[in-house]
């Protein structure tokens, strides 16, 4: 199991190959919830797998 690191996102390799990124790049979030303005966020972490989702982050990336 990979630690959550403090800050950007864990995306699955799956994602990451699907959206072009790699560890440093940058990508565009819409939450979901609360301030729901886009923001985005470092991906930190590329992982074979994710259980229960397709990425993680402990933070809430700021809006731009």
């Amino acid at each position: 199991m990979h630690p959550i690191p403090e800050s950007g996102l864990v995306l699955g390799r799956m994602l990451a190959d699907k959206l072009g990124v790699t560890r440093g790049g940058r990508v565009t979030v819409e939450p979901l919830e609360g301030d729901r303005a886009p923001r985005e966020a470092v991906v930190a972490m590329i992982v074979d797998e994710i259980i229960g989702g397709e990425f993680l982050t402990s933070e809430t990336p700021e809006p731009h």
